[in-house]
């Protein structure tokens, strides 16, 4: 088995669905070897205690939606080229292959652990009046005593992303989507020795900022509090607990639609169960509460049962089967939060070592709070809440050529389906712009390229 193919299998028997975060659904058909870091790296360059993974890629596509439009949507073309650098301290295998030395010679304990990373897609839209423009994505984690009783870590991630965007429908230019998000943290870990009960407590402070002045009312900062504890009492089984607190302050500039959202405060805790039954077979399951307490008056307050529920089949090395449902809670930019029922699935199979099929697909039920101006009239919209149910789908196939050369493709569809319609200017304070699609929207978008990585 090829250092290449033993790479992929580690990646696939890990894979756990991860399910999108951002408040506007993404298109799933990005870059599909960014989505995992394991598909991202090739061989690899080592500078004394570092590897370096370097990787480029481009592709030709079609978004037949460009604006998430409900009527008369607008295609077009794109070319995208993206490049990457990975950098971490020497994995496992590495530190195991010393010059002449055994394994037993480095199982030492590590002092540090790095792995940090930097990637930017370049767009160019060929008719439609989207900008040109650079999505960017760069991260890092540094762990101080990662293998002792107590560790410390410190991380950041950054990322711009410019799609979907979104049209103003009182006409004029097309406003740029980019929107700019810092989550940094710091932590501190704990583990017994043996590794039978782990725990962290840490903060994060969550920025999210979006460039074009239109939607500035949707600017925020989320500090964040996060304990959790796990107990593993069955070698591949733990007993696994979590409670957040998350504080989030919008910051306006100007006086854009602002009472579509609110400062609030958001309470979450859960526990459930992680392990494997049988050799193939896995599962996770949790329950718990959330509780969102708003400070204007005028928006809905709410509390319900947090679950997720997933299991995780890899029947074999190559090939691996995830499916689950997921009932959590968001900000969101009309109500200021978003109630979310989610089915999901995702299948990964390498076939004759050299050829990857993927495929995701989701239905989420979707409902926010009602969206009121002071007086408490409905606030530019036919309804004061926002129901959708959205459907994502993606598939993925990549050929690997060489341990360093590849040719992909990627098929993305998204589409909402709802009776709200935003309606501009209809009085209360109504800006019109919206964050969120005004409406009801479908779109597919297709990328066919190639990629180098080592």
């Amino acid at each position: 088995m090829t250092k290449s193919s033993i790479a992929w299998s580690v990646a696939l028997a890990l894979l756990v669905p991860s399910l999108a975060s951002a408040q506007s659904g993404r298109v799933v058909g990005g870059n599909g070897w960014l989505e995992d870091r394991q598909r991202a790296e090739g061989p690899g360059f080592r500078i004394g205690n570092l590897e370096l993974h370097p990787g480029f890629g481009a592709e030709v596509g079609y978004d037949t939606n460009v604006f998430l439009e409900d009527e008369s949507p607008q295609g077009d073309g794109i070319m995208r080229l993206t490049a990457h650098l990975l950098v971490s301290t020497l994995g496992a295998q590495r530190r195991n292959e010393g010059e002449g030395s055994s394994t037993n010679d480095n199982v030492g304990r590590r002092k540090l652990a790095f792995r940090g990373g930097a990637s930017a897609s370049y767009y160019h839209y060929f008719r439609t009046r989207a900008r040109n423009n650079l999505e960017a994505d760069a991260s890092f984690s540094l762990t101080i005593n990662p293998d002792g009783v107590f560790a410390f870590r410190v991380y950041n991630e950054f990322n711009r992303s410019i799609r979907p965007f979104t049209e103003p429908s009182t006409g004029g230019r097309a406003p740029t989507f980019a929107r700019d998000r810092n989550l940094a943290g710091a932590e501190i870990q704990l583990q017994s020795r043996g590794r039978i009960i782990t725990g962290s407590l840490g903060y994060e402070a969550n920025l999210d900022w979006f460039e074009d002045d239109v939607f500035d009312y949707g600017n925020s900062i989320t500090h964040r509090i996060r304990l959790t504890v796990n107990w593993r009492f069955l070698p591949s089984t733990a007993i696994i607990h979590e409670t957040q607190v998350n504080f989030q302050n919008y910051i306006r500039e100007t006086d854009g639609p602002a009472t579509l959202v609110g400062d609030n405060r958001t309470v979450t805790s859960r526990v459930g169960v992680n392990g494997a039954i049988g050799r193939t077979f896995a599962i996770t399951a949790m329950a718990g509460y959330t509780a969102g307490f708003q400070q204007n008056a005028n928006l809905d307050e709410y509390q319900s049962i947090d679950a997720h529920l997933e299991g995780r089949w890899t029947p074999r090395g190559s090939s691996s089967f995830s499916f689950g449902y997921r009932r959590r809670f968001r900000p969101s930019f009309l109500g200021s939060f978003a109630k979310l029922d989610t089915i999901y699935l995702r299948f990964r199979m390498i076939a004759a070592g050299s050829f990857l099929i993927g495929a995701s697909g989701s239905v989420s039920f979707d409902k926010t709070g009602s969206g009121l101006a002071p007086d408490g009239v409905t606030l530019a919209g036919n309804q004061d809440e926002r129901s959708d149910i959205r459907l994502r789908l993606s598939l993925f196939a990549e050929y690997r050529i060489t341990d360093w050369l590849g040719i992909n493709a990627t098929l993305g569809y998204l589409s909402s389906f709802t009776d709200y319609e935003w309606i501009a200017g209809s009085g209360g304070g109504g800006a019109g712009s919206l964050l969120d699609p005004p409406s009801a929207f479908s779109k597919f978008d297709a990328f066919l390229g190639v990629r180098a990585f080592y």
